[in-house]
């Protein structure tokens, strides 16, 4: 069977989910049902070895999860279903930027986007090391520092092998980090219960939908003394981003600085948003990136200065665990230009740029790192880390990355 690939992306958009059915209407009975995710589940298997871009370091359990994809598959009665077998292969590529563009209420949070603690392991145990914004950890209280006990009444160990399901015997820890990071995030349509240690005292909590409320604008944007400060709303693949950016400059057009708050762009986006928002900040064309094709010589990204004015003065850009993507380019992009300062801590480390691919029998999109990028210095994106570290995620009223980023622009 063919899959089709149907374009090249430089990001992915991981926040953008569509729920739509799973197969096509003449998928009438439980039989042409179990077939259908059954090929199509073949052809991922087949797929992935020659275009995923970072399939030597997950090929190890990879025919192990296919032969169990087959047997799951035999079982399948409903598309719903048939999407859970689809999407326990792409858990087996443990990777957070491979995902399908289809989902159920009962489909699995994805990382970073549809979550809201960033977790490390500590034996059996997680210790909470990030706390998304607004999210439903950070309405519930929980604060870095915090050692979660258990998840749905599971060690986190536990709940962190039952998503990864093969070959749970030798973990590497940046497998563990994904597990922990997916169990953290849970699944759709599903409470959360979750024990934590905090200072001797055990603490019993139930978390709905991690995500924070969406915002109704793509930025935000304000003068916090003679700095220009903007932050953009999980907006990296809105069209409308660039014409909200330009409007924020101009009104703040006698900035002496500037802070660009990535922190809140796990969706990833698109180099038509990311290119001339940061072209307003150069005066003559710049590489940012670099792109390494799997089989062809690497070549750099350029941006082209844009706009009827520059952005001058120093720059500051903040970034942390939902820094996703685009938003990681970004930042490579500003301190490989030597444009910006970039404060704040680990990104969320999603590998390479990404192509979509029809399944043929069931036409659900696979989305596969097929390419991989990095910083000019030939840092891998994904492994990139800010030189000035501060914690960027505390949730709360906290925001020691923020001030930190405000004295740098101003000169401290």
């Amino acid at each position: 069977m063919k899959v089709v690939r149907i374009r090249r992306l430089s990001t992915l958009a991981l926040g953008a989910v569509i729920t739509a059915a799973c197969a096509s209407a003449s998928a009438t009975t439980p039989g042409d049902i179990a077939a259908r995710y059954a090929a199509d589940a073949r052809a991922m298997c087949d797929l992935v070895p020659k275009v995923y871009a970072f399939y030597a370091t997950r090929s190890l359990h990879w025919a192990e999860a296919c032969r169990q994809a087959q047997v799951e598959a035999a079982a399948v009665t409903t598309p719903g279903q048939g999407t859970a077998v689809l999407e326990h292969l792409v858990d087996a590529l443990w990777d957070a930027h491979a995902s399908l563009g289809v989902n159920t209420d009962a489909s699995p949070w994805l990382v970073p986007s549809g979550s809201d603690l960033w977790l490390e392991a500590q034996g059996s145990d997680a210790l909470v090391t990030g706390v998304r914004r607004g999210g439903a950890a950070d309405r519930a209280g929980i604060r870095v520092g915090d050692l979660i006990l258990s998840i749905n009444g599971l060690a986190p160990r536990d709940a962190a092998k039952a998503r990864i399901r093969t070959g749970v015997d030798e973990i590497p820890p940046e497998r563990m980090e994904w597990a922990l990071n997916a169990a953290g995030a849970g699944h759709r349509g599903q409470t959360r219960q979750l024990d934590l240690l905090r200072g001797g005292e055990r603490i019993a909590l139930e978390l709905g939908d991690p995500p924070p409320v969406a915002l109704d604008t793509p930025l935000n944007a304000r003068m916090i003394g003679d700095i220009g400060y903007i932050r953009f709303n999980d907006s990296l693949g809105d069209p409308g981003t660039v014409t909200a950016f330009d409007a924020a400059v101009d009104d703040m057009g006698s900035a002496k600085g500037w802070i660009i708050d990535l922190r809140d762009t796990p969706s990833g986006g698109s180099t038509d948003v990311a290119e001339p928002v940061m072209g307003r900040f150069i005066a003559e064309t710049a590489d940012y990136q670099i792109t390494q094709p799997l089989q062809a010589t690497a070549y750099p990204r350029s941006i082209v200065a844009r706009g009827p004015w520059t952005l001058s003065g120093p720059v500051a850009v903040l970034v942390g665990r939902w820094t996703g993507s685009m938003g990681e380019g970004m930042a490579i992009g500003f301190d490989g230009m030597k444009r910006g300062t970039v404060v704040g801590g680990p990104m969320a480390g999603l590998a390479g740029g990404v192509e979509v691919f029809k399944l043929p029998s069931t036409d659900t999109d696979l989305r596969l790192p097929t390419y991989g990028l990095a910083h000019m210095d030939g840092t891998p994106r994904h492994r990139w880390t800010p030189e000035v570290l501060v914690q960027p995620d505390l949730g709360g009223a906290q925001d020691p990355a923020l001030s930190r980023a405000i004295r740098i622009v101003g000169g401290e």
